[in-house]
């Protein structure tokens, strides 16, 4: 079947299939497909430079409609158990193109279920929507930058404290206390008699 993404070039209208040598005529509208001289299909053309795809049931063989339907159910069953932002997004994609984005969506379900199998299904919950949120924030829906996002999400747990600073005191600057020395009377006592050595002369 003519491809929208791949249109057979009219300077070289004849395509070999498995057994036999097919003659393909293409006119403003449509791309027809001959047998010698029994036309065995026709598909309209489409003229939009948007990557919009025309599909015909009828084209494909009984193993590829039967996958074509029975895969988006599946996947839409899988992303409700997943996660309701992660099947909102999928019934979204499917609207706007089914073919274009069924690979997509299995990319995310696979990503989605290896995410829950490391660290389990509520950790794992709140990084997928989180990533999600991004995805429609920046309307970027890519698997690779979805794992990206919750591969980044991961390394946030290991990230240090950011109320943890580091004060130095006037008197030894090699001695450094974390938060407010006020809190600690041992430290305050501790400075106080570096400073006293100080003024000693020796």
């Amino acid at each position: 079947m003519p491809s929208e993404s791949c249109p057979p070039s009219s300077r070289n209208p004849v395509r070999h299939g498995p057994a036999h040598a097919l003659r393909i005529k293409i006119t403003e509208n449509h791309i027809e497909i001959f047998l010698n001289l029994e036309r065995l299909a026709i598909h309209p053309r489409s003229r939009h430079r948007n990557g919009k795809r025309i599909f015909i049931d009828a084209h494909f063989p009984p193993a590829s409609q039967a996958y074509y339907e029975a895969t988006p159910q599946k996947l839409l069953s899988q992303s409700r158990f997943i996660h309701p932002d992660l099947n909102e997004l999928f019934v979204e994609l499917f609207n706007a193109d089914l073919f274009g984005h069924l690979r997509r969506c299995q990319g995310f379900v696979r990503s989605c279920t290896k995410e829950i199998n490391t660290a389990g299904h509520e950790v794992a919950r709140g990084r997928i929507a989180a990533a999600i949120a991004i995805m429609r924030r920046y309307n970027k829906f890519r698997v690779p930058y979805f794992q990206a996002l919750l591969a980044q999400a991961r390394k946030q747990i290991h990230a240090p404290d950011s109320d943890r600073q580091i004060v130095r005191r006037p008197g030894n600057p090699m001695l450094r206390y974390v938060g407010d020395i006020d809190q600690h009377p041992d430290r305050s006592a501790a400075i106080a008699s570096t400073l006293h050595q100080e003024k000693l002369k020796l």
